[in-house]
């Protein structure tokens, strides 16, 4: 039944946020459409192609809405400017 629970979890729009100081974000600014992201948690690895790259307001949630589709959403700030947030998003490909 546990495993029921968690992969009713990961059905929609899995959302990620993070400092861009890290090494795992700081290079989230240079992803390209249809980039591939790769994404592991206890269920494993699936791979997700980048299909949005935008910067929205730091009050925006808009984009952490779920979805059908499964959707990678991944958020940091924008270096220098304090009220934006970069928002990349992708669609799961397996």
């Amino acid at each position: 039944m546990v495993i029921l629970q968690v992969l009713l979890l990961l059905i929609g729009n899995i959302c990620l946020a993070a400092h861009n100081t890290s090494n795992f974000w700081k290079n989230l600014h240079t992803l390209k459409d249809k980039d591939i992201i790769s994404y592991t948690n206890v269920l494993g690895t699936h791979d997700y192609s980048v299909f949005s790259i935008k910067q929205i307001d730091e009050t925006d949630l808009s984009c952490l809405q779920n979805t059908k589709d499964n959707i990678l959403t991944l958020i940091t700030c924008v270096k220098n400017v304090p009220s934006k947030r970069l928002c990349v998003q992708a669609i799961q490909i397996n």
